[in-house]
């Protein structure tokens, strides 16, 4: 399913288009016959500035103290998941930053193909860049740590040119601002502390906080997790914390892309193991109910019979779990109508799995606090 590279903008849509974009999400599943795949090569490539990295890195002095946190990611892949690893420290100098991101990218990608996994993890800072169609995203250190000018790398213009066209899977995870927007290569994946306008939150509540705890949850029980579950298990710990108060500005953002329904592979955190006692990672146990998130789309060629039409089409769309998708509500405007449909993640008669996540909130007082688009 491939992500609209200006997904991240507000716009109108047709109700073709609307269609079009219902019909790959409620065809974004997986069935169990899948879950036992084992990679060939198995491979993480972790990065941080070096001036970030606090008084347990290689540099003193970074305000972000992160060295500790990129670390436990680091551990928890090579140590526990045995995969091939390789710890990046990007110097406080933009060209040779920008050179030795791409060498390392190469080392990780380097003979790989479909039957293997490459992840590459980044933590620090990230600001939008002013791309004319597309989201970008620069990676910077902390702006204080030895003042301008502050060396940035262009991940966007990396990524299009190593990332995306590279035969293997690849997930990236980027704990930094600004780092969910645009498209992503066919069999590429993403999860991102951040949308492409908003902050990334840390502490015991941030996002490689929650991944370490999950991944590491999932090791202890020999749980094999889709991406999309372990969206789910981050999800959950964002909505429902310890102290009851949930917090929708840490919830991970998930872009994946594919060129069909045929060919959707989704990716697995699988770890190097050499015997069949791992499993597949249950979702049930986190969610007694299904967690319900509202979408609000705009159809700039509504019309009175649009409603009708909608739920009509809807109904012969969506054989796999007829509850997973409903209109709720229809507002008229004098232009326009919007259309707000209820998404459940749940799992549906067939034992099949959603991996579709679209996710926002809206408000009676027109007030919108978290949006997604399709």
């Amino acid at each position: 399913m491939t992500h609209p590279a200006d997904a991240f903008k507000k716009a109108d849509m047709t109700v073709d288009e609307f269609k079009e974009r219902m019909q790959e999400a409620c065809a974004n599943y997986f069935g169990p016959g899948i879950r036992h795949r084992r990679y060939a090569n198995l491979r993480v490539l972790c990065v941080a500035w070096a001036t970030d990295l606090g008084p347990s890195g290689e540099e003193e002095g970074g305000s972000l103290h992160i060295g500790p946190s990129r670390d436990s990611v680091y551990d928890i892949f090579v140590n526990s998941y045995k995969y091939t690893g390789e710890a990046l420290n990007l110097p406080y100098d933009e060209a040779s930053a920008n050179a030795l991101f791409q060498d390392a990218l190469s080392r990780l990608l380097k003979d790989l193909g479909e039957d293997d996994l490459a992840i590459l993890y980044y933590i620090g800072h990230g600001v939008s860049a002013v791309l004319e169609q597309e989201h970008g995203l620069l990676l910077h250190p902390s702006m204080e740590a030895f003042g301008d000018p502050v060396p940035k790398v262009d991940f966007h213009g990396i990524r299009t040119k190593m990332i995306d066209p590279a035969k293997t899977h690849v997930l990236m995870l980027m704990d930094c601002c600004c780092a969910a927007g645009g498209a992503l290569g066919i069999g590429k994946e993403l999860i991102a502390a951040s949308a492409h306008n908003q902050p990334a939150y840390g502490g015991d509540t941030g996002f490689t906080f929650s991944l370490v705890h999950h991944l590491q949850l999932a090791f202890k029980e020999k749980h094999i997790l889709s991406t999309a579950e372990l969206v789910c298990r981050l999800t959950t710990r964002a909505l429902l914390p310890s102290d009851g108060q949930p917090r929708l500005e840490t919830m991970p953002h998930f872009l994946r892309s594919y060129e069909d329904a045929e060919t959707n592979k989704t990716i697995y955190l699988t770890p190097d193991f050499h015997h069949d006692d791992w499993t597949p990672g249950a979702i049930e146990p986190l969610f007694t109910h299904p967690v319900q998130f509202r979408l609000r789309v705009y159809l700039g060629d509504a019309n009175e019979s649009t409603e009708r039409a909608l739920k009509a089409w809807l109904l012969e769309n969506r054989p796999h779990n007829v509850k997973r998708v409903e209109i709720q509500d229809i507002v008229s405007f004098k232009i326009n109508k919007i259309i707000i449909t209820m998404i459940a993640i749940n799992h549906d008669s067939d034992n099949h799995v959603s991996d579709n996540h679209v996710s926002g909130h809206y408000d009676n007082s027109n007030q919108e606090k978290f949006i997604r688009r399709l």
